[in-house]
């Protein structure tokens, strides 16, 4: 791999990017207050917006904090079309190959008032529907990419108040071993047996670490849902195995972001380091 010439690798260069991602999502970042890095994270932040980014993946977070039924910007209820549109050109936005695309699914939240009456006894409200949301999951060459997600939010105006992307690229030998696991699955590979529980459910594909994680793990499995023998017990097991029905290490993740630390932005010089 060579450095590109014409790219600006500065830290000035890395929060236009970011702006410049805004820009192509219709979105007003604004004046920057704040701008940061902490381990494998890069943000900016204005009064209105906060985008950040992961320096190892394609991952990126937009937060509005004018989002909700009470703030300024209000909950999207309009046409599912319009709302699948916009998640195309966040695939766009962010050069993510969009035939990855397994399920456009809108899905619609329910929202209920309750009220407790002088006597302490709870009356429940009628339910009623609150705003949409896109999520997107992703499939190649047939291997379900478990861990990958699009999750968006739009305002009541139709703009961009909450998104989640996390898409990262995928090995070529990562997917085909998935591939491998895929046509073991299909050809007699038998769930190795456990307690109390039968398989209920066995599907190949490729686990990797979730989008606030400051590594990046990924394993092509095979995935086993058992389901309990005593209904009682509600909760299903689901393992991770390899091609030898061995459990896979977990992906490694973390909580939270961590703070980050406010860095001024320097004067716009003409020369770009490569």
């Amino acid at each position: 791999m060579t450095t590109n010439p014409n790219k600006d690798y500065s830290r000035d260069g890395e929060i236009d990017q970011l702006l410049q991602l805004a820009k192509a999502l219709n979105l007003d970042a604004g004046d920057i207050e704040k701008s940061g890095s902490e381990l494998n994270f890069t943000a900016i932040r204005s009064k209105n917006l906060l985008i950040s980014q992961r320096l190892d993946s394609r991952t990126l977070f937009i937060q509005d904090f004018r989002y909700g039924s009470e703030e300024g910007s209000g909950v999207y209820k309009g046409a599912d079309k319009d709302l699948i549109k916009m998640g195309k050109q966040v695939f766009e936005a962010l050069d993510l190959p969009v035939e990855e695309a397994e399920e456009w699914q809108v899905l619609t939240e329910q929202n209920q008032e309750a009220q407790i009456d002088k006597n302490e006894k709870v009356k429940m409200g009628r339910i009623t529907s609150g705003a949409k949301i896109l999520r997107v999951s992703r499939r190649v060459e047939g291997i379900p990419i478990w861990s990958s997600n699009i999750t968006l939010r739009l305002s009541s105006e139709g703009s961009i108040v909450f998104l989640q992307a996390h898409w990262p690229e995928v090995l070529k030998a990562t997917l085909e071993e998935g591939c491998r696991l895929d046509y073991l699955v299909r050809h007699g590979w038998q769930a190795p047996a456990q307690e109390g529980a039968s398989p209920e459910a066995v599907e190949a594909g490729i686990r990797h670490s979730p989008p606030i994680a400051f590594v990046m793990d990924a394993y092509p499995a095979i995935r086993v849902i058992y389901e309990p023998w005593n209904q009682r017990f509600g909760r299903k097991l689901t393992l991770y195995f390899d091609r030898h029905g061995r459990e896979i290490p977990n992906v490694r993740h973390v909580e939270q972001l961590p703070e980050l630390e406010s860095q001024p932005r320097s004067p716009k010089k003409d020369h770009k380091d490569c």
